[in-house]
């Protein structure tokens, strides 16, 4: 479901909290760490990782220093920056499905479709809400399956049913 430029931003993200969180400022010194540093820490391919950095860069979720060596630093904590966040900048908010082809398809022919394009307005805002709700800093706490089931059972059920695994519905 996450792109590989998603997933690219977690690690990034991540790494950079992990190795020079925003807490570590001593004035004007910061901690932080080289493209090469934090280009091993990543396990995605050097272009995703490049097109990561520089979408966080532009959306001021990390800092860079203005000399040589450049190294990068954390902007914002984890805390403040959901899974939804990460989705907007990267591919301009939730697209489930294509908008325009619906609307297209289903307005003005008559008033039987209208609630299919109701239901999908209602399905956008549900995700989106639900995926505010997950904070990067979950991630730090997700080590195993039992975590990762208890962050999602602690969203609605809905969204917890439609994140579920094909072979749950499986009989016996």
């Amino acid at each position: 479901m996450l792109s590989l430029n998603v997933i690219g931003a977690i690690q990034i993200l991540s790494v950079l909290d992990a190795k020079c969180p925003i807490n570590t400022m001593d004035g004007d010194k910061r901690a932080t760490l080289s493209l090469k540093e934090l280009k091993a820490k990543c396990t995605i391919d050097l272009t995703p990782f490049r097109i990561a950095l520089v979408l966080l860069l532009q959306s001021k979720y990390i800092g860079k220093n203005s000399y040589y060596p450049i190294k990068y630093f954390l902007l914002k904590p984890l805390e403040n920056i959901s899974l939804y966040d990460l989705i907007k900048v990267f591919h301009s908010g939730l697209v489930i499905g294509d908008k325009n082809v619906l609307n297209t398809l289903y307005s003005g022919l008559n008033e039987e479709w209208s609630s299919l394009v109701y239901m999908d307005e209602q399905l956008s805002l549900s995700f989106s809400y639900q995926l505010r709700q997950i904070k990067l800093s979950h991630f730090k706490q997700m080590r195993n399956e039992e975590s990762v089931s208890s962050i999602l059972n602690a969203l609605n059920p809905f969204f917890v049913y439609c994140l579920r695994a094909p072979e749950d519905d499986r009989e016996g």
